[in-house]
């Protein structure tokens, strides 16, 4: 049942559980409780689709590292951000979950195989393909080459990509039909109401940018909301902020131009351009060994190889769209015009192999863009700002950081790219990732006007550790100091790697479902 806020008067009901944020940790949530014989409430800041008013509530000031505007890289709205996600999918390393002594704050409570079976959980709900990672696998069943690197300290990595699938439309249904889900749209939450005797939360109070108000009583709270709004509610209500840690711990990962190889065009690179492999897009890229990190003491990163699609590419991408709609019995939209572009990719191909294949001296320069995981530090933070927005709410303030070990990770990193690539006779690689740290102060001044950006991706703000003198939730995800409010999504990692964290997300958001349901 969907229910708007605007329209609700007086309201007085009560839940089991009550979840704040109908994003991927949200909706995922939703539905693996939907079966069970718990009263759930979701609450939506939006609608059903994105509008300007409720989107101005993100807004705030930028006071460190250059960021985007904070209305940007969130959306407001009935599945969250996966409405602009771009479906990248991969699991944190085992080695990310470790405590690594050259990392200050890392490890998590528990090691990546506790993750495994919700991963595999995580893995349908994205619409992509095996719980596989090994690049090996991939290559050979896309039958295209890894690029043959002799030392090893090199290897190539690969994530899958979800279609991207978007959880507002695509599990719309799913939530609207469960009998045990009221979802209210228009429901911004203000007040969290924690009893300080017991310290459970016994409600919290949803205002519309209209005027409506009212209360929802819940069991159980879950703050799903992001890793900016999640700390920016428990700050605004003075909760599990006893050790001055909400907040903090804020990580991107950073993306910068890293380097430039220049190879034989004869190499087949194909491996490493975005492509369907037996109906599962993946990507590949070039990243260092485990030990090769632990030897240099340097932070993780995956560089991506920047590459237009090659006609035969482009041509799998067209057959997939036929196949899909073919085996459906179905006609596909614009069955003309497909078929001509099926033609003349056919005609580009043939004429790559007539016109290019015969100059051993043909080479082909290749960007590479680095996806680099940052460190937890505690002065890279989110705080409450004085401007108010159009609920009466304090703005947040971004305050983000980039240590040295972010900057030697990303240049070092390159160099030993660049190394192996020589050192294979493959080609030659120019490093653009400064060396200088007085560069970095000043982005304007890094290479070619392209300074080190985020991805979207706000984590470690409310994070997780058994030690509330180190963590603002515990393993379950439990704000220390209540009983009863919890927190998903990645606000809680405890360390970020340098994966996408969506499918983290969504493997955290299925095990607290389990936790939720073992407390009966």
């Amino acid at each position: 049942m969907f229910l708007d806020a605007r329209e609700i008067e007086n309201k007085r009901d009560s839940y089991n559980i009550c979840i704040v944020g109908a994003g991927a940790a949200g909706i995922t949530l939703a539905k693996a409780l939907k079966d069970s014989p718990l009263s759930l409430c979701l609450l939506e800041s939006g609608g059903l689709d994105s509008d300007p008013e409720t989107q101005s509530l993100y807004q705030g000031d930028i006071i460190g590292f250059p960021y985007y505007p904070l209305d940007t890289p969130r959306s407001r709205y009935f599945g969250g951000t996966t409405a602009v996600w771009g479906g990248c999918c991969w699991p944190l390393e085992a080695n990310e979950f470790e405590k690594r002594d050259w990392v200050p704050y890392s490890g998590w409570p528990f090691s990546r195989q506790e993750l495994d079976p919700y991963y595999i959980k995580a893995h349908e709900i994205c619409e992509i393909g095996p719980f596989n990672y090994d690049a090996q696998y991939w290559s050979d069943k896309a039958d295209r080459p890894m690029l043959p690197l002799e030392a090893g300290r090199v290897v190539t990595k690969i994530y899958q990509n979800s279609p991207p699938t978007r959880f507002g439309t695509h599990y719309r249904e799913d939530i609207e039909k469960a009998q045990n889900i009221t979802t209210i749209l228009y429901a911004n939450v203000t007040d969290i109401a924690l009893d300080p005797l017991n310290q459970a939360v016994e409600k919290i109070t949803v205002k519309t940018l209209s005027g409506n108000a009212f209360d929802v009583k819940a069991d159980i709270f879950i703050l799903a909301a992001g890793g900016l709004e999640n700390p920016r509610l428990l700050l605004l209500n003075d909760i599990g902020n006893q050790n001055d840690l909400v907040g903090r711990f804020f990580m991107e990962h950073i993306m910068l131009p890293a380097s430039r190889l220049v190879l034989p065009r004869k190499i087949d690179i194909e491996f490493y351009i975005r492509a369907p492999v037996e109906n599962t897009e993946i990507r590949a890229g070039l990243a260092l060994r485990t030990d090769v990190l632990e030897q240099e003491r340097i932070l993780n990163s995956w560089s991506g190889f920047t590459l237009k699609r090659t006609p035969s590419i482009q041509l799998q991408y067209r057959w997939r769209v036929l196949k899909s709609e073919l085996s459906k019995g179905e006609i596909p939209d614009n069955l003309r015009y497909h078929v001509k572009m099926v033609l003349s990719e056919l005609r580009e191909i043939y004429a790559d192999k007539w016109n290019s294949g015969d100059s051993e001296d043909a080479w082909v320069t290749i960007p590479l863009l680095s996806h680099a995981e940052q460190s937890p530090n505690p002065m890279s933070r989110v705080m409450l700002g004085n401007e108010l927005d159009a609920l009466g709410q304090r703005r947040i303030k971004l305050d983000w950081r980039i240590t040295d070990l972010e900057r030697r990770s990303m240049r070092r990193a390159q160099e030993i790219i660049a190394a192996e690539i020589g050192r294979s006779n493959l080609g030659r690689a120019q490093i653009l990732a400064p060396e200088e740290p007085d560069v970095w102060a000043d982005p304007t001044r890094l290479p070619e006007g392209a300074p080190p950006i985020g991805s979207y991706h706000h984590m470690g703000t409310t994070r997780m550790h058994m030690d509330p003198k180190l963590g603002v939730v515990d393993t379950n995800c439990r704000v220390h100091g209540t009983k009863n409010l919890y927190i998903a999504g990645s606000s809680v990692f405890p360390t970020c790697g340098f994966e996408n964290p969506t499918l983290t997300i969504i493997a955290m958001a299925y095990r607290m479902a389990d936790h939720i349901r073992s407390l009966g």
